[in-house]
């Protein structure tokens, strides 16, 4: 995923805004961010981000995300869950909530 991409691209391969998308990243940034260590760099949080949302929006395919990123298919197997558990615990309360009483139920219409 090197080069410029257009705006239109964009939002085909990873189904939200440039903007949004690093609004995405800088929220879910303390949580993924890695330390360098002698044996290698780290997977920066926007390639981590953007990995699981290419994953996501597309067929599902470890080896088609891994070849288009530059990443082992490991690598993405393990990038796309850590998204994943980051985005739905610690964004997911903030942005849906439950109905927890009947009251509440009714309300939603459910």
């Amino acid at each position: 995923m090197n080069g410029v991409m257009l705006e239109e691209e964009w939002k085909e391969h990873f189904r939200m805004s440039k903007s949004t998308f690093f609004k995405l990243c800088d929220a879910v940034r303390p949580f993924l961010v890695k330390q360098c260590t002698n044996m290698r760099m780290p997977v920066s949080v926007e390639k981590q981000v953007a990995v699981t949302l290419y994953y996501l929006s597309d067929e599902r395919r470890y080896r088609k995300v891994a070849n288009a990123f530059g990443l082992a298919k490991c690598t993405v197997s393990v990038t796309v869950r850590r998204v994943c558990t980051v985005i739905s615990t610690v964004l997911g309360p903030q942005y849906i909530t439950l109905p927890k009483t009947e009251n509440e139920l009714e309300e939603a219409g459910v």
